[in-house]
C-alpha cells in the first residue's frame, strides 16, 4: 500500500478524524487531508509524531515493509496477467517494476513477477526486447537470495535453464550444484491421500489429476531428450522405438499432441522425409486454427478446461513461420525446394496477416 492508504487504514482503524490529527500535530486540516488524498506527503520531522498517534511505526508509514502475503502475491500475479493480455507486455512490465520499487527484497513477488513476465513473453511476443530479459534475469537472481527454500530453489532453477540456453555451462553446473537433492516424499501424494481418507474425494481426485498432467509433461520432455540423444548417435532404431513410445503414451495420457508432433518432426528431419515432415507441419498448422482442450478426458475430468488464448496460437504461428523462412536454418535444407514446402509458408503467413 502507499503511504495516503496506509494512513486512511490506520485513521480508521483508530477512529480519528482529520481534524484531530491537525490539531494535534500542529497542522491543518486542510494539510491531513491532502496526505490521506495522496496529494501531498508529510514532513519527515512529523513522522514520528505521526506514527505514534496512529499506532503504528515510521517503517509501516513509509511502506518499508519487505514482503507482501502469498494472497496479495497471487493477487498482483493476477493483475499482471491481465494487463499482459489486454495491454500488452509492455505495460505488464511497467506494472512489475513499479511494484517490485515499492518491495524491493520480496522474494516471494520477484519470483512470481519473473515468471509471470517470462510466460507473458513466450505467450505473446514474437521478439522479446532484450532489456525486459535482462531485468527479469535479475528478478530471478535477488529471487535466489531468499532464505525460503522453495523460492530460492525454484528462481534458481530458472537461472539455470537461462545459462544452458547461452551454453554457459560452467555457471549453470554451479548453480545446479548448489541445489539441494530432491525431497524423499511426494507431499502431493501424501495430501491426496490425507484427502481421500477424510472422504473428500472430489480434492484427492483432483490433486492426483494435476500431478498426473505434471509427470506426463516430465516424460514427455524426457522423451524429446532421448530422442534428441538418438539423433545424435546415429541410433535410427531407438529413434523409431521412442516415437512409437511417444504415441502410445500421449494416446494413454490425454496429451496434448504438439509433443507427439514435436517428436515426429525429429524423425522426419533425421531421415529427410520430406512427405512425413510437411505432413506432420501440417498438422501443427491444423492444431494452431483448432486449440486443443482435454475436457473429454475422464481421466481429468476434475479438472477445467482452460481455453488456449487466441493470441498465443497468432504468436506460435508468427514464430514457425520465421523459423520455416529463416535460410539460416539448415535441417530444413533437404526440403526447401519442395513446392508445398513454400505454400506451407505462405498458409503460416496468411494467417496472421489476415
Amino acid at each position: 500500500m502507499t503511504i495516503d492508504q496506509i494512513l486512511r487504514v490506520k485513521i480508521a482503524e483508530n477512529r480519528l478524524k482529520q481534524k484531530d490529527i491537525a490539531e494535534r500535530l500542529g497542522v491543518t486540516t486542510a494539510a491531513v487531508s491532502k496526505w490521506v488524498n495522496g496529494i501531498s506527503y508529510p514532513d519527515i520531522t512529523l513522522l514520528p509524531a505521526l506514527a505514534r498517534l496512529l499506532k503504528t511505526d515510521v517503517n509501516t508509514l513509509l511502506c518499508f515493509h519487505e514482503e507482501l502475503s502469498q494472497q496479495e502475491v497471487a493477487d498482483f500475479v493476477n493483475q499482471l496477467s491481465h494487463t499482459g493480455k489486454t495491454l500488452g507486455m509492455e505495460s505488464a512490465f511497467q506494472q512489475a517494476k513499479e511494484k517490485l520499487q515499492h518491495y524491493p527484497t520480496c522474494h516471494l513477488l520477484l519470483l512470481n513477477a519473473a515468471i509471470v513476465m517470462d510466460g507473458l513473453s513466450f505467450m505473446y511476443e514474437t521478439t522479446i526486447n532484450p532489456d525486459h530479459l535482462a531485468e527479469i534475469e535479475d528478478w530471478y537472481t535477488r529471487a535466489a537470495e531468499s532464505d525460503e527454500p522453495d523460492i530460492g530453489n525454484q528462481a534458481t532453477a530458472q537461472l539455470i535453464g537461462r545459462y544452458l540456453r547461452r551454453e554457459d555451462y560452467e555457471k549453470a553446473q554451479a548453480l545446479l550444484d548448489s541445489l539441494p537433492a530432491a525431497p524423499s516424499f511426494d507431499r502431493e501424494q501424501i495430501q491426496a491421500t490425507l484427502y481421500a481418507q477424510q472422504g473428500d474425494w472430489p480434492a484427492a481426485a483432483k490433486l492426483t489429476e494435476i500431478t498426473i498432467l505434471k509427470d506426463a509433461a516430465t516424460i514427455q520432455n524426457a522423451l524429446q531428450l532421448l530422442a534428441e540423444a538418438a539423433i545424435r548417435e546415429n541410433n535410427s532404431a531407438a529413434l523409431d522405438h521412442i516415437v512409437k513410445v511417444g504415441e502410445q503414451f500421449a494416446q494413454l495420457m490425454a496429451s496434448h499432441p504438439l509433443s507427439v508432433l514435436s517428436l515426429r518432426l525429429k524423425q522426419a528431419i533425421y531421415y529427410e522425409n520430406q512427405e512425413v515432415f510437411l505432413q506432420t507441419f501440417r498438422e501443427i498448422f491444423q492444431m494452431l486454427q483448432e486449440p486443443w482442450s482435454h475436457e473429454d478426458s475422464l481421466l481429468y475430468r476434475h479438472l477445467p478446461n482452460k481455453e488456449l488464448d487466441p493470441r498465443f496460437s497468432q504468436t506460435m504461428t508468427i514464430k514457425i513461420h520465421d523459423d520455416l523462412e529463416n535460410p539460416e536454418n539448415h535441417e530444413f535444407d533437404f526440403v526447401r525446394d519442395h513446392p508445398a514446402f513454400q505454400e506451407l509458408i505462405a498458409d503460416f503467413k496468411n494467417t496472421y496477416t489476415e
